[in-house]
């Protein structure tokens, strides 16, 4: 179940279980170009903290896991673990100490539907007596929503806003998270009016009013409005 480990001890108060700062991975295309498959990734993992990396196919989730344990090499940006520099270690010597960090690559994705159910139980329960920091990697919204402290959603290399899962769903703060994650209402618009964190866009089926996903949003600028299917609500003329 597990794919790869990396391990190491987490002395000191709010020492993170793995820090990530400014990590870049260039790979090279078979014309000879670079592409960025981890773009300046920045990440704070804290002891006992259980954060899901998800996002589609190739979008750059599993080579920011094998930076982390050690298989690749990044191309800029540093990672530390436990206040420490990158090591790498047996997953006995985690579960024994129960202040490491375990590394999961969608371990759950070839297996069948009750046998995915058990397995994550049995992980969220083992997760929750042994006290590992943990690194999940999973293209399956509702795997993430149900494991995750925190969820990153990668996209074309980068981590959007970091965010508990009912933020994530309920207050995304970028349009691709909006999207990826659940189904979502988008409808084009003007800003008619703003007041703190209220705002009001017109479009062509009327005003919406919600709340301002940016905050250097101002009057007349163009924006999307972004809802929830079980949000709307539809007022009599």
């Amino acid at each position: 179940m597990v794919s790869s480990t990396t391990i190491a001890g987490c002395e000191g108060a709010g020492v993170p279980a793995l820090r990530i700062n400014g990590l870049s991975k260039h790979v090279h295309r078979s014309n000879g170009g670079l592409v960025k498959a981890v773009d300046d990734v920045s990440l704070e993992v804290i002891p006992g903290e259980f954060v899901v990396l998800l996002g589609p196919s190739g979008c750059g989730k599993t080579t920011l896991l094998r930076c982390i344990a050690g298989l690749e090499h990044a191309s800029v940006g540093n990672i530390e673990i436990g206040g420490g520099q990158q090591q790498r270690a047996a997953l006995a010597r985690a579960l024994i100490a129960g202040n490491g960090l375990i590394l999961f690559d969608e371990p759950r994705s070839n297996v069948d539907a009750k046998v995915r159910d058990q397995l994550r139980q049995e992980l969220v329960t083992m997760q929750h007596k042994l006290g590992f920091a943990a690194v999940y990697v999973t293209h399956d919204q509702v795997e993430a929503m149900q494991l995750a402290d925190r969820i990153a959603v990668f996209g074309a290399g980068k981590v959007r806003p970091v965010a508990s899962p009912r933020d994530t769903y309920r207050r995304p703060l970028s349009r691709y998270v909006a999207n990826f994650v659940g189904t979502t209402n988008e409808l084009a618009g003007r800003v008619a009016s703003r007041s703190g964190d209220e705002i009001v866009v017109v479009t062509a089926f009327g005003p919406i009013r919600g709340s301002a996903g940016h905050p250097a949003l101002r009057e007349n600028d163009e924006v999307v409005a972004l809802w929830r299917p079980e949000d709307t609500l539809v007022n009599d003329l």
